[in-house]
């Protein structure tokens, strides 16, 4: 068994991609970060995507199908539904998780977490290499100034959480 290094790089794991690289052969991304909108439903101090002003956009998905297809054919290995938006505020977010899944790419997502309920979380769970929550505070009144939503979201948000794992639990998906 070798030695788990945990250096920021997951380049070694993937020697294939590095071989075709170093002989100067056309290489397709080992993951891509995305986000399925600029919208969001909280009003987070630190978002980027509120810095960038852009208007908010929703990919539909007969895009992201034929780009998800596309990836699997090429060679693609990972979509993370993370960063410039949130990605739960496009209602095709459940569905291109499951048929990323489908089509053999490993598919994560970062969330609030706010808008996963019992049903949704039934749906992605078994689909998702990752879930992560971005949670900014450890009580209800920073939750609220940091997030930019009310106290009651850190509450709605803490039992999403926990239902999650529990969820994981039951379905064995550790």
């Amino acid at each position: 068994m070798s030695e788990l290094i945990l250096d920021g790089s997951k380049i070694l794991w993937h020697q294939d991609r590095l071989q075709e690289w170093v002989r100067g052969e056309r290489i397709v991304p080992i993951t891509i970060d995305m986000a399925l909108t600029q919208a969001c439903q909280y009003n987070c101090e630190f978002c980027y995507a509120n810095m960038q002003r852009n208007k908010p956009n929703k990919i539909t998905f007969p895009i992201m199908k034929n780009f998800m297809d596309d990836c699997a054919e090429e060679g693609v290995k990972a979509i993370s539904l993370v960063s410039d938006g949130e990605s739960t505020a496009n209602p095709i977010y459940e569905d291109v998780i499951v048929y990323g899944k489908s089509v053999g790419l490993d598919m994560a997502i970062a969330t609030h977490g706010n808008t996963l309920n019992e049903q949704v979380l039934q749906k992605i769970l078994p689909a998702l290499t990752y879930l992560r929550f971005n949670f900014s505070a450890g009580e209800p009144k920073r939750y609220s100034e940091i997030m930019g939503v009310s106290q009651e979201k850190f509450y709605e948000t803490c039992e999403n959480i926990k239902t999650a794992m529990r969820i994981k639990r039951e379905l064995n998906l550790m």
